[in-house]
């Protein structure tokens, strides 16, 4: 179902974010990001992003690839503005990354020629 692959890619949406904002801070303790990107507005992120996923599906019947080059694509920024976040938070997304999400899988390129990993497949 589309809810569930939703549900995974948003996740992994989220856990970058809170990758980055705990990378940062152990690297230099008085980052701008330790302000920027609190845990609460990590959770607000992937509710957010979730749900404008699934509305441009809704609306469109299909997904176009989301991700980020040097900055998130349409739908991850729409998300960031509906959840009112700090626009810091786009420098928290990998770059170079691209995600595929159907109703029955999900999966992604992290990086500048990254390997395609597949992080759902209803099928197993």
């Amino acid at each position: 179902m589309i809810e569930e692959s939703v549900k995974i890619a948003s996740q992994w949406w989220a856990d970058a974010l809170l990758s980055f904002k705990k990378n940062k801070t152990e690297l230099n303790p008085n980052s701008v990001y330790e302000v920027a990107i609190e845990e609460g507005d990590i959770e607000i992120f992937k509710n957010s992003l979730y749900e404008t996923i699934l509305n441009e599906y809704r609306e469109k019947n299909y997904l176009c690839p989301l991700g980020c080059d040097y900055g998130p694509d349409q739908i991850i920024f729409k998300a960031i503005k509906k959840a009112k976040l700090n626009n810091n938070l786009i420098m928290g997304l990998p770059w170079k990354t691209v995600m595929w999400i159907t109703s029955n899988e999900v999966r992604i390129r992290k990086g500048y020629r990254g390997v395609v990993e597949t992080l759902y497949n209803e099928n197993g």
